[in-house]
């Protein structure tokens, strides 16, 4: 029998070992960082084997450029990930898989969805890049609604979801994919994971893939008028009272939610009745506090340069007349100028603090339209930003970049912009 290889052992690959090892299948693990395992191989010795290997299972995220991952593909081996793997164990199976993806919004409109299957008495749970993995989750019971990101559906194939949606697509993780067209393709790469009449929905914007589609344009399978749930041509409920008249990011997910929810069998009035209980998660665009007259708000899930721009637009909404916004950014470059922002920041951005490894980029991509200053903490960037705001402004933190050079993840960062907001 062939070996498998593991590579990564954060928490997806972790629960592999797991999986494989309660199984008694022969495997090895590694990880760039020395660790401590009792079948840890170096990277180097994992190359060497790989003729005995039938396949090399990833963590989200490992570099296409990474030696194993290039000497695998070289020799043939099968490369997975833990998704992939979990979907293998589950394909024949009736258990109910959801799987929702997009640039932006993805954890959001998961736990909405959970919350409204949930209201309607199904033991929904929500998995996969939202936390918990997938291959954890084997043997649930309930629908299990798949966060996924383009990192694991890339190497995904099993035909093991009942449906899914794409939320959006904007540029994100270039770094990674090397070009938006391949980022692209494997958000849409969903839609070939889905059962046999498995339902796919698109947000309307998306152009190409075959799908039902939602949004506020009323030809579409599932929409909006600011008023009015629409789907399949008919005036089935009311918005909640929250989204009416909205046209927002905020309205987008509800709709994305109801049409997965309904596809699922959740009556309409449920659906509505679950989003006015639902709290979003942290760190997105979240309101903090308010220091006189100045409002300041935790976006640290704005990750890349489409999400600053929801959220400069989503605090313009609520904010007084002649507001202007301190814009608090920086972080891991993930390959996009940052020149998108300027058409979406004139007259609402006045001033930028750049943090992390990308604030000598986003400077040079924007100081002659807005006065960007470098500092070297998020500490310094919140309270240089007090300085100059002026009643009526806003401070929002939206780096438009990973975390990675400065904190553990976003989490860590939006913890501590809201405990410096807090001390001042």
């Amino acid at each position: 029998m062939k070996k498998t290889i593991v590579l990564g052992l954060g928490v997806s690959g972790r629960s592999v070992c797991n999986f494989l090892s309660k199984r008694g299948l022969d495997f090895v693990a590694t990880d760039d960082k020395s660790l401590s395992f009792s079948q840890f191989a170096t990277v180097s010795e994992c190359i060497e084997i790989l003729p005995v290997v039938s396949s090399l299972i990833t963590s989200p995220g490992i570099s296409k450029s990474h030696p194993l991952v290039m000497a695998a593909k070289q020799q043939g081996v099968e490369i997975i990930g833990e998704i992939e793997l979990a979907c293998r164990q589950m394909q024949r199976s009736s258990q109910p898989l959801i799987g929702i993806t997009g640039t932006n919004g993805k954890t959001t409109v998961t736990l909405l969805v959970t919350h409204m299957l949930q209201a309607a008495g199904f033991e929904a749970q929500a998995v996969g890049n939202i936390g918990t993995p997938l291959l954890d989750m084997i043997d649930a019971t309930g629908p299990l609604v798949v966060e996924l990101s383009s990192y694991q559906l890339e190497t995904m194939s099993t035909k093991a979801f009942q449906s899914g949606v794409v939320l959006n697509i904007t540029p994100d993780h270039l770094d990674h994919h090397g070009s938006m067209e391949e980022y692209a393709k494997a958000k849409l790469h969903l839609q070939a994971c889905l059962k046999p009449q498995g339902s796919f929905f698109v947000h309307e914007r998306i152009k190409g893939p075959s799908s039902m589609r939602y949004g506020f344009d009323t030809s579409s399978d599932v929409s909006s008028d600011g008023s009015h749930v629409f789907r399949f041509s008919k005036k089935e409920i009311a918005l909640p009272s929250a989204l009416k008249g909205a046209f927002t990011h905020d309205a987008e997910n509800f709709l994305a939610a109801y049409a997965l929810a309904r596809d699922f069998g959740v009556p309409a009035d449920i659906c509505v009745s679950a989003y006015a209980t639902f709290s979003k998660p942290p760190h997105r665009i979240q309101f903090i506090r308010e220091i006189d007259g100045v409002k300041y708000y935790d976006d640290s899930k704005g990750t890349n340069l489409d999400a600053v721009i929801r959220a400069v637009n989503a605090v313009m909404k609520d904010a007084v007349k002649r507001a202007r916004i301190i814009l608090i950014a920086g972080g891991v470059h993930k390959g996009e100028s940052y020149t998108a922002w300027i058409p979406e920041f004139t007259e609402r951005v006045s001033s930028i603090f750049a943090i992390g490894v990308a604030a000598p980029l986003i400077q040079a991509d924007l100081e002659h339209v807005l006065p960007v200053t470098i500092v070297p903490s998020l500490e310094d960037a919140v309270r240089s930003a007090r300085e100059i705001a002026k009643t009526g402004d806003i401070v929002l933190l939206s780096p438009g970049c990973s975390s990675l050079d400065m904190f553990k993840n976003y989490k860590e960062r939006g913890e501590k912009f809201q405990a410096v907001v807090h001390s001042l």
